[in-house]
């Protein structure tokens, strides 16, 4: 098991399934599940900012970082 299939199975289904009780709490779980992945983009930007970092280890990680949002911002676009 990786880390993604822990996050969905703490957080829960999150596919509408068409009964109001059911639906009312995934409506929950997706709240969750997008507060989370709010709080890492917004670590995922802060790291980026260091793509133009003079030092190598930090440029490597900021740059990492960076193409993984613009490819997240494309997707997006697309």
């Amino acid at each position: 098991m990786d880390l993604e299939d822990v996050v969905l199975k703490l957080v829960g289904p999150v596919v509408g399934v068409g009964e109001t009780h059911e639906d009312n709490q995934r409506l929950k779980n997706i709240k969750v599940l997008t507060d989370l992945v709010d709080g890492l983009l917004v670590c995922i930007r802060d790291v980026a900012t260091d793509a133009d970092c003079h030092e190598y280890s930090r440029k490597q990680i900021g740059s990492h970082a960076k193409k993984f949002l613009e490819q997240v911002k494309n997707d997006l676009t697309d």
